[in-house]
């Protein structure tokens, strides 16, 4: 008798356990760039993010096998990352990726650069990267899918390459394609800058996705990243104006999940923040097109200083202040 219940009690563990969401996680920060600027804060907000998911029950990829997260890897290791996601997706009800770092647009199209990517500089094309189609295609035997990029969009090339100056290489819109069930969450809209803050402290966008999640881990995570949206809208604003307000992509339905990863809610005031973060979108892309044809009129890009000097007369054409043209490194943000 005592082992028919020893025997009874294991199957239902066993289902149990079986029936709880399993969720896989994929956290790369990049600082020690080789070709390309190297930045302050990425695997600082990295380590924090894979310490937060390990703790609501992610399973974390640890690329050194010991520390949750992964760092600084160059090509070959991304790529054997990224393999490490798409094995333990299969199967996964959530598979999450988030990503701090260079994101750049190449002639292979929209790329995270591992620390050996390279920029060539006769033509300001750029090499060794990792095309955000083999990101998608790793988180993609999950039921659900995620990826967060805080990846700055206008990389510095003039700082790799003078003679390149003023060049821009911009993400270009990701799409979503066929697949279900998956958000995409990006630090700010396509074709424009995102903060990254003074040294030793996260960026602005880790800082409110941090603080959203770590206060409402029940609550969806679509939901959640319009309050993240917003906050990072706001603090980007106390630095002189400067516009950034994060953007999704949404294939299908977004994922019904959240960090808790169980009796995940929806919150009617985060929702409710969706259409206004659509008016500030709108409004930074209006300056953002003032910008690039006051550009096209004068024949060639605005510098720091000579963007200084105009700011006044874009307040006065535009519904939000003009976005400041910092450079993507934090030592250089003002």
């Amino acid at each position: 008798m005592f082992l028919r219940i020893l025997a009874c009690a294991l199957v239902l563990s066993l289902m149990q356990t079986a029936a709880e969401a399993r969720c896989v996680a994929l956290v790369i920060g990049q600082n020690a760039y080789l070709g390309l600027q190297n930045l302050d804060n990425p695997a600082r907000d990295a380590a924090r993010m894979a310490k937060l998911l390990e703790k609501h029950g992610f399973e974390v990829i640890a690329c050194d096998g010991k520390t949750p997260g992964c760092f600084n890897l160059d090509r070959k290791r991304f790529l054997d990352a990224l393999t490490k996601l798409e094995q333990r997706a299969a199967g996964a009800d959530l598979a999450l990726m988030f990503f701090a770092g260079h994101g750049l647009a190449s002639e292979e199209g929209n790329i995270l650069a591992p620390v050996d990517a390279k920029l060539n500089c006769s033509n300001g094309a750029v090499t060794n990267g990792v095309v955000v189609e083999r990101i998608l295609a790793a988180a993609s035997p999950a039921r659900h899918k995620l990826l967060v990029l805080d990846a700055c969009r206008d990389n510095p090339v003039g700082e790799v390459c003078p003679n390149l100056k003023g060049r821009k290489l911009s993400l270009t819109r990701i799409e979503a394609g066929a697949m279900q069930g998956f958000l995409l969450v990006t630090s700010t809209q396509f074709g424009q800058q995102a903060l990254d803050g003074p040294p030793g402290v996260h960026s602005p966008f880790a800082t409110a996705l941090f603080a959203s999640l770590e206060t409402n881990p029940t609550v969806y995570f679509e939901q959640v990243f319009n309050e993240v949206a917003r906050t990072t809208y706001d603090a980007a604003q106390k630095q002189r104006g400067f516009l950034q307000i994060p953007g999704k992509v949404v294939g299908g339905e977004a994922p019904a999940d959240c960090l808790a990863g169980k009796n995940c809610i929806g919150d009617p005031r985060m929702a409710a923040l969706a259409f206004e973060n659509e008016r500030l979108a709108a409004d930074a892309a209006g300056v953002r097109n003032l910008l690039t044809a006051e550009e096209q009129t004068r024949g060639k890009p605005y510098t720091i200083e000579d963007a200084r000097s105009v700011w006044p007369s874009w307040d006065r054409r535009s519904p939000a202040s003009a976005p400041a043209p910092t450079r993507c490194g934090r030592k250089h943000v003002d």
